[in-house]
């Protein structure tokens, strides 16, 4: 089983942020804080479903589905969330879900072997990693408008 690729960003510092949050309930302050990561996640997850490698030669296109996958793989880049836990009071996930092992080799690259040699490698794409570089400041910054619209809205 591969280990999920994640990046975690911890804000800290916010006292003008908690007070607010604490003038509203904790189940709203969590579904604020999901829709708001949900928003900030976008141009990551854009820019991510763009950039996947996908396999366009002829011979791959006339294979079955179950062959073919990784001409759907760019279909399969999502954004999801989770509700609070014990670790975190929301998280958002932007990644794969299914065939998370194909999307893992091509991110990292892989060996192939076969009988125990070495028949070839796959070279390291590094697209998920670019799409979270390139975009972190920009999902900071709709994370915080995000916030500001949504309190707002309260008359917070």
């Amino acid at each position: 089983m591969t280990e999920p690729i994640s990046t975690t960003v911890t804000v800290h510092g916010l006292q003008e942020l908690d007070a607010k949050f604490a003038e509203i309930d904790v189940v709203t302050g969590q579904k604020f804080l999901r829709g708001s990561l949900m928003f900030a996640a976008t141009p990551m997850h854009k820019q991510m479903k763009a950039e996947t490698p996908v396999n366009t030669t002829a011979k791959h296109l006339k294979r079955k589905s179950k062959y073919g996958y990784i001409k759907h793989l760019d279909k399969r880049a999502v954004k999801w969330s989770k509700k609070a836990d014990e670790k975190s009071s929301a998280t958002v996930y932007v990644g794969f879900k299914k065939r998370a092992f194909l999307a893992y080799i091509l991110e990292y690259g892989a060996t192939l072997q076969r009988k125990g040699k070495d028949i070839g490698e796959i070279t390291p794409r590094g697209w998920m990693r670019r799409a979270a570089d390139q975009n972190w400041n920009e999902a900071v910054i709709r994370f915080k408008k995000a916030l500001q619209r949504r309190l707002e809205r309260l008359g917070i």
